[in-house]
């Protein structure tokens, strides 16, 4: 089983383990894409995103989050904090489909037996990041193309150097733009219980230092899945 309270006890313990590795990796100097994804008009999210609010309301976004939209200031502490839960998480858990569980293709759930797909990693990132004080406004779920799936979901942080991504793919951080995701949708910023089209990324600005923290899966282009349409 996998107990939250477990987690974070070695998320503790990781953090000044992995914080010299997230700083390189993303640019020590803060010289993220610092571009928030703009986002389109609403849309209806993944039906099991909406089955697991109803099932376990605890692990959805609250009502009041939609009224304090917030960015994460990323200081040497946050980059800690959020290379250490993705790391964490993505060795606790043990990649199993939906299929193989459920005999379904969708399905939405916390990974309390330490098996789940991407969604069920997010979920248990979103809850490590909150339990370590983060907002639950700057917490997002995206979605892109994925790889032999319909989509991939991943866990974006909101922070002033913009967007990052926590992926299961990858044990490393990265900007959105830099994350080699096509991103299709994701929680409104301004209501996360609400989702949104991510609208096409303009290309990085002159002179902007690229980032080379990304994931090493290659991704290839599917059909949008008619949810995200």
């Amino acid at each position: 089983m996998i107990r939250p309270q477990v987690i974070l006890g070695v998320f503790a313990m990781a953090g000044a383990i992995f914080a010299s590795a997230v700083l390189a990796g993303s640019g020590a100097d803060g010289a993220l894409a610092a571009v928030e994804m703009r986002e389109g008009g609403r849309m209806n999210g993944p039906a099991a995103f909406y089955d697991l609010c109803a099932r376990t309301p605890q692990d959805c976004p609250s009502p009041g989050s939609a009224l304090a939209p917030d960015h994460v200031r990323m200081d040497e502490a946050a980059a800690e904090a959020i290379m250490s839960v993705n790391l964490t998480i993505n060795r606790a858990i043990q990649p199993v489909s939906d299929f193989e569980r459920y005999g379904r293709s969708d399905v939405w759930e916390f990974p309390r037996d330490g098996l789940g797909d991407c969604e069920d990693y997010v979920l248990a990132k979103r809850a490590g990041l909150l339990a370590m004080g983060f907002p639950e406004s700057a917490l997002l779920i995206g979605v892109a193309l994925g790889v032999d799936t319909p989509y991939h979901a991943v866990l974006l942080v909101r922070t002033d150097s913009g967007e990052i991504v926590l992926d299961n793919l990858t044990d490393r951080i990265s900007p959105w733009r830099e994350s080699g995701l096509t991103f299709v949708a994701r929680q409104s910023a301004a209501d996360a219980r609400h989702w949104a089209r991510v609208e096409r990324a303009t290309p990085a600005p002159a002179g902007e230092e690229p980032v080379t923290n990304v994931s090493s899966t290659p991704m290839r282009v599917i059909r949008i899945p008619q949810t995200f349409r």
